[in-house]
């Protein structure tokens, strides 16, 4: 079996999570990595076990000496749109943290980028893998549920996600960085596509801390089959909160419903230290190695990379999220209902 030759590109927080998933995998060698921190590249790459790799500072270098066959791109937000267009021109595969960009414009320079090199982008919508997740796409599509009438979302996050990464508040919003997962899911679960958006939203908690950006959004949705929806998000639960997010998404049927609470997962611990509902499902070690929807992730890329296959997540079901993620901060400026950007927009993927 052909060993392939994978990079990185940004070796922050998820830059570390790709290199050590790619290592990880038996037929994956990760030769390189490229931070403009170079000393934090160097760290992230002892973190995440792949200190063989050669370090960059500057990732068109990287591309050009190395010439991987892949790479996995965790630059910030805002910043996707010139490394996935660099990697493609330099003939590798991409996997590009969500959101596929942050305007429409860049997707669709992505989207063209993609369909002239003939090779393959795909964006890391991890939570496709997670098990809950899966298994509510087996049973919309096995018609368990019928006709699927209305969804309800709820992705919320404490307040240390601001803190964290304090250039979300100019460059996203709760609802691209959170309910962008959501509409993934819905959307590839009952095989339709968002059309129209009526959003609101509240600012004043986060606007206090100096973050002018909304503590809380909500979008009513209508799908091109009729159904109706709801996409809640919000980032100012307190940092007591016994998990990072509450994650809830409940699907109304004609003829069943699924509900999936993700707050606990079904494991609930207290030490003297707190009481804590431990999230599992996603990414968590065991047996010193990486399990879970994220490594799962990545591995699927992996293998789409090896056999030449399409992914799972079609660039073209992430063009849609951010077509819709655009149409709820335009109807949040505008306040009136707004249509959604359709073009290259296909059901499900």
């Amino acid at each position: 079996m052909k060993r392939i030759r994978a990079a990185v590109i940004g070796m922050g927080t998820m830059g570390k999570r790709h290199a050590r998933c790619l290592h990880e995998l038996e037929d994956v060698d990760v030769v390189g990595v490229a931070d403009i921190d170079v000393q934090k590249a160097r760290e992230g790459t002892r973190e995440a076990g792949v200190a063989e790799a050669q370090i960059f500072e500057g990732y068109r270098e990287m591309l050009a000496r190395l010439r991987p066959d892949c790479v996995s791109i965790a630059t910030p937000d805002h910043l996707h749109v010139t490394p996935v267009i660099d990697a493609l021109g330099a003939g590798c595969q991409v996997l590009v943290e969500k959101p596929l960009a942050t305007t429409l414009e860049d997707c669709d320079r992505i989207v063209e980028a993609a369909r002239t090199s003939r090779l393959t982008v795909m964006v890391n919508y991890t939570h496709r893998w997670a098990l809950p997740y899966a298994f509510a796409y087996e049973r919309a599509h096995s018609g368990a549920l019928g006709m699927i009438e209305m969804v309800y979302a709820r992705k919320d996050d404490n307040l240390g996600v601001i803190a964290t990464w304090p250039w979300l508040a100019e460059h996203s919003s709760c609802a691209a960085y959170l309910s962008s997962h959501d509409i993934d899911l819905v959307c590839s679960w009952m095989g339709a596509r968002i059309t129209e958006v009526f959003a609101r939203g509240v600012k004043g908690t986060l606007v206090e801390r100096g973050f002018d950006t909304y503590d809380a959004i909500q979008a009513s949705v209508r799908f091109d089959n009729g159904a109706i929806g709801t996409f809640e998000s919000a980032w100012i639960y307190p940092a007591s909160f016994p998990t990072p997010t509450d994650s809830y998404i409940a699907l109304i049927g004609s003829k069943g419903t699924i509900t999936i609470d993700r707050r606990r997962e079904s494991i609930e611990m207290g030490t003297g230290d707190g009481f804590e509902f431990p999230k599992l499902t996603l990414m968590t070690e065991v047996g010193g190695k990486l399990v879970g929807g994220f490594k799962d992730a990545v591995a699927h890329f992996v293998e789409c990379v090896r056999d030449g296959k399409a992914p799972l997540v079609s660039l073209e079901s992430s063009r849609h999220v951010a077509a819709v993620v655009q149409a709820i901060h335009d109807s949040l400026r505008e306040g009136r209902l707004v249509a959604v950007d359709a073009r290259g927009a296909s059901p499900g993927g």
